[in-house]
């Protein structure tokens, strides 16, 4: 799963506009997106941000970042907008994905808060919004009028990253224990440069999404960079790191303080259950480079796949 910025893509505006139009804008609208999307690729100030999700090439979801959302609180800015998932890919949290980037971007631009406004109960308070009054529009409605602070990180949000390449039963394994520990688990497929990879990381991102459909709270993306600072773009509180033995404990209590020294973030280390201690998505591309069976070490859900890309 990826979240562009059309601002930093700007080769992807004309499909952002088309698509802010088809799931936002009446006939009368229709202008109102294009031209607020178009001219923020000139625009010298920090907002407004237009976001679109990705599964591949495909678009599954946006949402905005701007000034005012055509409400009568001048005073407050910046105001998410336009949140919307498609109807196939709800029930994995990615709505929250596309919040946490917004207020990780607000933040950046020096926002301390952002702002919504909805009708709707009990979505956004899940994710740290809170209602402060209501507001009133030009056309005569009203809408609850909802504040969070953009710096929030959630103790009940772990963020468990890694290379996955390939996932193995030992990481569905965290993942399924970490599901019913947290109310949302983000999986981050990171890229290392130290690394030759056997799948590309979108295709990762794909691998992961088939293993862990049968947990509600569970998403997928891919990203880069530190840890921690995807953690923060997420509003992940907690780094979950899995260890198979006494030989990684020495360099996962390591890492985990280099990552609370730097940004406060504790980690949850859990160890592996002792019947896959021993596998690893290296052991499994050897086992695949020498062509033997890799049954019981990958999902059964990706088995083929893995398998596949033994002779590619």
């Amino acid at each position: 799963m990826r979240i562009l910025s059309v601002r930093e893509r700007p080769e992807m505006c004309d499909a952002a506009i088309a698509y802010f139009q088809e799931k936002w804008a009446s006939e009368e609208s229709r202008m109102v997106y294009e031209d607020c999307i178009r001219m923020s690729l000139k625009s010298e100030s920090p907002l407004p941000e237009w976001y679109l999700m990705l599964d591949g090439e495909r678009i599954i979801g946006c949402a905005g970042l701007i000034s005012n959302d055509f409400i009568s609180r001048m005073d407050l800015t910046p105001w998410l907008c336009a949140l919307y998932i498609e109807e196939d890919c709800r029930g994995h949290a990615y709505g929250s994905l596309l919040l946490e980037r917004a207020a990780s971007d607000a933040a950046a631009k020096g926002y301390d808060k952002i702002y919504l406004c909805t009708d709707h109960v009990g979505y956004y308070e899940k994710y740290g919004f809170e209602k402060i009054g209501t507001g009133y529009h030009p056309w005569g409605e009203t809408s609850s009028i909802f504040c969070r602070k953009t710096g929030v990180l959630s103790p009940r949000v772990c963020l468990y990253a890694g290379s996955f390449d390939p996932p193995t039963v030992g990481h569905l394994d965290l993942i399924g224990r970490a599901s019913r520990m947290f109310e949302k688990v983000i999986v981050a497929v990171m890229q290392n440069p130290g690394k030759k990879g056997l799948f590309t990381r979108e295709e990762r991102v794909e691998l992961l999404e088939k293993c862990v459909k049968q947990y509600g709270n569970v998403s997928v993306l891919c990203d880069g960079g530190l840890t921690v600072d995807v953690a923060r773009r997420v509003g992940a509180g907690v780094l979950l790191r899995g260890v198979r033995g006494e030989g990684d404990v020495g360099v996962e209590n390591q890492l985990a303080a280099v990552n609370r020294m730097i940004s406060g973030i504790e980690t949850l280390v859990m160890f592996t259950d002792p019947k896959y201690s021993f596998i690893s998505s290296s052991i499994v591309r050897e086992a695949l480079k020498y062509s033997a069976p890799i049954e019981g070490m990958v999902p059964d859900a990706i088995l083929a796949e893995v398998y596949a890309r033994k002779d590619s």
